[in-house]
């Protein structure tokens, strides 16, 4: 991204309407409702991680019950091996999400662990927001459960030209054109589960409330991202935008 040398702000945000995209996407964890976005590190780009919530992840017993459930199971005579559910509750303990997101044994095997689950389903506990678990059933050599952290995986941009560009940022120091290096402003980008930008502000590199981040908030409104995810489901997710300025 270009911007013609001036240090007057009108000619400065003129500039800015004919400049051409360079930017790259990194990715930020989530955040709780109303609590500060963490820290963004352009290292972390395309990397799901654990989620967040619930600050501490409940036992399998707290969720299902484990000595029906296993009675159930055993019952089937399945061959070994394992199935991965992601389970999502409402803040009050009621579950609204018990999927099949991996398994080794067969799709139909699989489906009926997931029923089975439903049906043993124990009150589960209540929470400040909603939150959620992976359930990791395994049936190799008898019946075992263990609870995992979801997987979050951030926004990330539609646009090739856009996945180039944050290649180029990540794997390039500072970059000249001319005598001129070339300044990277971070606009932290909040991207909506459906894909569209919702709100943006600088994070680095420009003044708060100047014309200059007006400008650029403007802009990044008009990208399109693939949204964040979480455990396959679209959520509102964050992304830091490093865009190239001529100073």
């Amino acid at each position: 991204m270009e911007v013609n040398r001036t240090h007057h702000p009108a000619a400065r945000a003129a500039a800015l309407a004919t400049l051409l995209l360079a930017a790259a996407c990194t990715a930020a964890g989530r955040s709780a409702p109303g609590a500060a976005p963490p820290p963004s590190s352009i290292r972390q780009a395309w990397r799901c991680i654990p989620d967040a919530g619930p600050a501490v992840v409940p036992a399998a017993r707290a969720l299902v019950d484990v000595e029906a459930l296993s009675r159930d199971l055993r019952a089937l005579e399945a061959p070994p091996g394992q199935v991965l559910m992601s389970l999502a509750y409402e803040a009050d303990g009621v579950n609204v999400r018990r999927d099949v997101i991996g398994h080794t044994v067969d799709p139909v095997l699989a489906d009926s662990v997931q029923k089975l689950v439903f049906a043993r389903l124990a009150e589960a506990p209540e929470a400040a927001e909603p939150w959620g678990v992976r359930l990791r059933i395994d049936l190799s050599g008898g019946v075992s459960y263990a609870t995992e952290r979801r997987e979050y995986c951030p926004p990330r941009p539609r646009s090739p030209e856009l996945q180039e560009a944050m290649q180029q940022f990540l794997t390039t120091g500072p970059r000249y054109r001319g005598r001129e290096r070339e300044r990277t402003v971070l606009v932290r980008v909040t991207v909506a589960p459906a894909g569209f930008v919702t709100d943006a502000s600088v994070v680095r590199g420009a003044a708060s409330g100047g014309t200059l981040e007006l400008r650029l908030r403007d802009m990044v409104r008009q990208f399109s991202f693939q949204p964040a995810t979480l455990d396959g489901v679209a959520v509102a997710g964050a992304v830091t935008v490093p865009l190239r300025l001529r100073a």
